[in-house]
Parts: C-alpha cells; structure tokens; sequence
C-alpha cells in the first residue's frame, strides 16, 4: 500500500476539528480532510465566513462558531462536541503582529500581547480542552507563523 493509501484509510471516518478553518491553512486542511473521507468540524469567529466555507468542502462538514481565546467558549465547544480524533488549530488574530513583527527594541507591547493571547493562548486553551474528548490515537497539531 502506498503512503497516500495509507492516509486515505486513516483519516475515512475521523472526526478532525479545525479551529480557523474558514480561511487559509485551516480551510486547506479542512477541504483536504473532506476529500479524504474524513468528517469534519470547522470553527471560527465570523458565522459568514463559515458557510462559504463550508460549502467548498466535500463530505460530512459542521461548522461552529467559537472564538478559541475565550476559555469558558472552548471549553463548552468541545464538551458538547463529544469526540473528535483530530485537532487542528490554525486560528490567529489577522492583526495582531503587525505592531509585533519589528526588531525586539520596536516592539509594541500591547501588540505583543494581542499576538500572544490570538495565536499562542487560544491554541493552548483549545488543546487543553480538546484533550478530555480526543481519542486514544488522536492528534493535535498547532500550526504557527507570521505574515
């Protein structure tokens, strides 16, 4: 069996939960987890922004909208979700770094902390909530980077 084989049979009849998945990477893996077979959960914070979303992607697709930097949301999120096999965590605050991205000595601290609380906090916060439903072969992948 080839590697593309084997991930098609690993992922038919997962559930993978992309938290940022009505855009970019988090749309991507989504769409690419559809095509596998896979069902899927996307959550967001803009309701618009997920149904066209959701309508790119193939396959058994819910959406939810959730803002992943509010503890008690994400926590509820994934307690009424029930299980998932998958996390992927894409969700960032579009613009936040711009006043962070500089030379350390140019930072704006406040800035930083916007950054910090939409990429870092809110990956941390859906992974530590996610992991009481995530099955016993599951995955989380936190995915970073600036613009």
């Amino acid at each position: 069996m080839t590697l593309e084989g084997d991930l098609r049979m690993a992922l038919k009849g997962q559930r993978i939960v992309v938290i940022g998945g009505s855009s970019g990477m988090g749309l991507a893996v989504a769409r690419a987890a559809g095509a596998e077979g896979a069902s899927v959960v996307i959550a967001a914070r803009n309701a618009e922004r997920l149904e066209r979303a959701r309508a790119t992607i193939s396959g058994e697709v819910l959406t939810r909208v959730l803002d992943a930097r509010d503890e008690a949301a994400a926590q509820a999120f994934f307690r009424d979700l029930g299980g998932l096999d998958h996390l992927v965590t894409t969700a960032h605050e579009s613009s936040a770094g711009l006043g962070a991205m500089r030379p350390f000595p140019e930072i704006e601290l406040a800035a930083a902390r916007r950054f910090m609380d939409g990429k870092f906090w809110s990956q941390v916060t859906a992974a530590r909530h996610a992991v009481p439903v995530l099955a016993a072969r599951g995955s989380i992948t936190l995915v970073s980077g600036v613009a």
